[in-house]
């Protein structure tokens, strides 16, 4: 037997997403064999349709869901009544498997897990067909997968306990400590637990906070209907606001607008979390919030341009103006630019930028505004605007220039 320790493996998790090589999945009962958790809410979505959801963004199409009876099976379909679109075909019992060597998917219920745990599975094992996926919970190993071949299916009636993996698994792997791994009974008692499931390898820790303190929020808008495009366009009102009070030329009018933009940027990272946790990810959301953010930052920046030499000098506030608006236009093309090279080189680009070029700075808006130095601020991000899409064109020209070598 393989037995595969993977406690160096988190940067497994941060790569591109792929679809895996099951094509089906017989979902088990939980580890108490029932269903009862299947038909639960967890934040607004039945506990089942959660787990459906993320099977199909791993690229599974049916998903045979066994050991349940009439009741269960009529509260399972209950449950998934306008889900069609978002999850694989769903039948019950494990007829129609053929006797064959391909591949299928057994998985645990009652479980929640990051779709890139499947993706990672499937990675470890490579060539093995027959192989049991071991994942840490309360201190404990749980079997959360196993792949086995269509023939042998017979052999397997349950996914409970770990006792046996030894002796009916060739290959056994254990998921790296970074993976998220969460049981519904405790989500159930604590929907708080889901964020570990909405946020994203790139999340800065003060995000990740912000996101725990905004979470009795989220769970108003879910309860009522809010939708996270309506949470995105309330922000960005929310921002336009703090433009206003920018604009007027005095010390606390600049400490009330940063206080609003970091108001703005909460919301800006409410929405993408709202719809993570809804499971109503759209890429019309995405371009949404990403259209606003960049006119976002545009206003923000043009009225601090205006609050800065209205009265000064009209004519360098014009320039400075124009000069921003380029530099704006060359940082969002080197920007475009740059995110369709390789993920690892598209990382090296000036990251200090990168971070930068983020909404949350606002809070060092708030800090120059406390100093009375909002026009350092202005001169500050106008260099730093350069500097951001000088660092991403010095990264296409050295990529050129690789490229260029390798082929010659």
């Amino acid at each position: 037997m393989t037995y595969q320790e993977n406690d160096h493996a988190s940067t497994n998790f941060a790569k591109e997403s792929t679809t895996v090589r099951w094509k089906k999945v017989i979902l088990y009962p939980d580890e108490r064999g029932s269903w009862r958790w299947a038909f639960k809410s967890v934040f607004f979505v039945p506990a089942i349709v959660r787990v459906l959801v993320t099977l199909k963004r791993s690229g599974i199409r049916d998903v045979f869901i066994y050991g349940t009876d009439e009741s269960e099976r009529s509260s399972i379909c209950s449950a998934l009544q306008g889900w069609d679109p978002s999850i694989p075909r769903v039948f019950f019992g494990t007829s129609g498997f053929a006797d064959s060597d391909d591949a299928i998917l057994l998985v645990k219920g009652g479980l929640f897990w990051q779709k890139e745990i499947l993706e990672w599975f499937d990675d470890q094992i490579k060539s093995q067909t027959v192989a049991a996926m071991l994942g840490e919970m309360d201190n404990r190993f749980v079997l959360v997968a196993a792949s086995i071949r269509a023939r042998d299916l017979s052999r397997f009636t349950s996914l409970n306990g770990t006792a046996t993996v030894s002796d009916s698994f060739p290959c056994v792997v254990k998921l790296p400590k970074n993976a998220v791994l969460l049981s519904s009974t405790k989500v159930l008692k604590n929907p708080a637990l889901l964020l570990n499931l909405a946020s994203k390898p790139s999340d800065r820790p003060h995000v990740v906070w912000v996101r725990q303190f905004l979470f009795p929020l989220l769970s108003f808008f879910a309860s009522r209907g809010i939708s996270p495009n309506f949470v995105t366009w309330f922000g960005f009102l929310v921002h336009i606001a703090g433009c206003a009070f920018l604009i007027v030329p005095s010390y606390v009018t600049g400490v009330i607008a940063s206080i609003i933009f970091i108001f703005s940027w909460m919301l800006d990272c409410a929405d993408g979390t709202l719809a993570r946790l809804t499971l109503s990810e759209s890429q019309q959301g995405q371009i949404l919030d990403t259209r606003l953010g960049h006119l976002a930052n545009v206003l923000l920046f043009m009225a601090l341009i205006f609050r800065t030499f209205r009265y000064k000098s009209p004519l360098l506030m014009v320039l400075v103006g124009v000069a921003f608006i380029i530099g704006t236009t060359l940082a969002a093309r080197t920007h475009s630019a740059v995110s369709s090279l390789a993920k690892e080189k598209s990382h090296e680009a000036a990251s200090f930028f990168v971070k930068v070029n983020h909404r949350d700075y606002a809070f060092v808006l708030l800090v120059f505004a406390l100093l009375n130095r909002l026009t350092f601020f202005c001169w500050l991000a106008l260099f730093g605007v350069y500097g951001y899409w000088m660092s991403q064109l010095f990264v296409l020209l050295r990529t050129q220039k690789e490229e260029k070598h390798a082929k010659g």
